[in-house]
């Protein structure tokens, strides 16, 4: 499933595979909220150099985020690569 890149999950109609990148004010990267592919449920995607979070290529419109992604309340669990997220 492509990814679709938005401004801001909650101000518009989110759909799953709805991401929005989130930078902090010093324009440091924060990270990416996302409506689960399977579910729909908005989540967080903390950005770092994967100690405490996910590694990050640096494309805003077409990330790829290490490691897997495992949204725990309807168990999808898989990938963002290049902007398409895929099961595993």
């Amino acid at each position: 499933m492509k990814a679709r890149l938005v401004t801001d999950i909650r101000a518009q109609e989110a759909q799953p595979g709805d991401i929005a990148y989130h930078a902090y004010p010093d324009g440091k990267p924060g990270g990416y909220a996302y409506c689960c592919p399977g579910c729909g449920q908005e989540d967080w995607l903390n950005i770092d150099d994967g100690t405490h979070g996910w590694t990050w290529n640096g494309n805003v419109e077409a990330p790829t985020l290490r490691p897997s992604i495992l949204h725990r309340s309807c168990n999808w669990h898989g990938y963002l690569t290049d902007g398409e997220f895929s099961p595993c």
